[in-house]
């Protein structure tokens, strides 16, 4: 490597290093389970709080997105005179028929968000398959 190349590499890895120590961002990591009443949804990220998740229940889509703090927003544009935050994480998840949708909660705890989607009532062997008779 010549003179230039070293000095190009240095200045990547210390701009990697002041984003690291000057509030960047962390991945938000998803778990999903299937339990017996229904589904959990587990985000995590140590960098967020509570009031950094976002939650937007459609009749067949459940959407989670962050926001940074308000302190750390760069990434903030103004379109026709509104501010309009960029999220740093949004997920879509088709909600399947066998859920209770007016049952969906979200709880924040020990650094987490949990969704809990139960199953609707009646519904314990969905989707049930059939056994086809030959005549």
């Amino acid at each position: 490597m010549d003179a230039k190349q070293n000095v190009l590499a240095g200045f990547g890895r210390q701009i990697d290093l002041m984003n690291t120590i000057n509030g960047g961002t962390t991945m938000t990591s998803i778990e999903i389970r299937q339990e017996k009443e229904g589904y959990v949804v587990l985000f995590s990220n140590p960098a967020l709080g509570s009031d950094n998740y976002h939650i937007e229940l459609k009749p067949d889509v459940l959407t989670v997105y962050t926001t940074l703090p308000q302190d750390a927003l760069s990434h903030v544009e103004e379109i026709n005179g509104n501010k309009v935050v960029i999220p740093a994480f949004m997920r879509h998840f088709p909600i399947p028929v066998n859920v209770e949708i007016d049952k969906i909660e979200a709880i924040f705890e020990e650094g987490s968000l949990k969704i809990i989607a139960p199953f609707k009532t009646g519904l314990n062997n969905f989707p049930k398959k059939l056994d086809i008779r030959q005549n």
